[in-house]
């Protein structure tokens, strides 16, 4: 089953998280109309061209009554211990100096309370399991990168996409700034 949702194209660099979670939450509230300010505030946006760290969102949505699971392959014993020499070990370095040092402390700061809330797992997830995730209603919001659409093998180039569904050797995804919108060769995003 492919999924619909409202289409919002991101307002500006380093916004496609506030325009993914405007689209669901326009799904799972269809009365309220988040502005972006508001988005900003519960992700807890950095000003500037910064991304959003999914810690913050994950409690504040939490705390709002939503259902929500984070899954990384990161560590988060060794994110809050170790922080930034942790993720210079695993992450490219061009994602390490576009890191926000503000944003990056609050998650880190977060990181405690969202173990306590159990709103983390570290797991790799399949897409059979985030299509099954979608089948009861819960929208993966996926980190990507966008190097496939760009061909730029030097910026990894992380972006943020609603998951719509599968089906067969494709993925539907809905992408606020069109790098991947709509019908894609799921092999992409392995």
């Amino acid at each position: 089953m492919i999924k619909t949702l409202p289409f919002y194209l991101h307002p500006g660099e380093g916004r496609c998280f506030q325009a993914s979670l405007k689209s669901v939450l326009k799904v799972l509230q269809p009365k309220k109309d988040y502005s972006y300010d508001e988005l900003n505030r519960i992700s807890g946006r950095p000003t500037g061209n910064y991304g959003t760290w999914p810690v913050k969102p994950a409690i504040e949505l939490s705390n709002a009554g939503f259902y929500v699971k984070y899954y990384s392959g990161i560590n988060p014993d060794k994110f809050i211990k170790d922080g930034i020499n942790y993720l210079k070990e695993i992450l490219p370095a061009d994602i390490i100096n576009r890191i926000d040092s503000g944003s990056f402390n609050e998650a880190k700061r977060l990181a405690p309370d969202m173990l306590k809330m159990n709103l983390f797992e570290q797991r790799t997830v399949d897409f059979n399991f985030l299509q099954e995730e979608l089948n009861r209603d819960r929208y993966p919001i996926l980190m990507i990168t966008t190097v496939p659409y760009t061909g730029q093998l030097d910026n990894f180039g992380e972006h943020y996409v609603v998951m719509l569904g599968l089906e067969g050797e494709y993925i539907y995804i809905h992408d606020s700034a069109n790098f991947c919108h709509g019908k894609q060769l799921l092999q992409k995003f392995k």
